[in-house]
């Protein structure tokens, strides 16, 4: 589902993640998963911040959206100009200041540590 190569906008993404995710954490949620869906929940937001990036190709566009977010030119450009690829620049301060996690979830991505939380509470 999040295959560096895969077509589709972010709002498409989200949703068929947020389909299979609710699923999952539906059918599992009865043991008390709370530490595996916060290491999963930290990889899916560097997986998804990586998409994001792969998607802007060039280094302009890259320096382009990352000040859009809110990021200083100088800091933009440091990711933008990087030799370092994605999935790298998906860690790095600079990209978790810009697309922070509050932003994903604005974007439409559900939270599983809530969505856990909430099956949890159910049983």
């Amino acid at each position: 589902m999040t295959k560096r190569n895969r077509p589709g906008d972010f709002r498409q993404i989200s949703n068929e993640i947020n389909s299979v995710t609710r699923g999952w954490i539906n059918y599992f949620g009865l043991g008390f998963i709370k530490t595996f869906i916060r290491r999963i929940e930290q990889w899916l937001h560097r997986r998804i911040r990586q998409l994001i990036l792969k998607r802007w190709k060039s280094s302009r566009t890259k320096i382009d959206r990352l000040s859009k977010l809110g990021l200083d030119k100088d800091s933009a450009k440091r990711v933008g100009f990087s030799r370092k690829k994605h999935w790298r620049l998906s860690k790095t301060p600079e990209v978790h200041r810009a697309l922070t996690t509050k932003r994903l979830h604005h974007w439409g991505l559900i939270s599983l540590s809530l969505l856990a939380e909430s099956a949890y509470s159910r049983y």
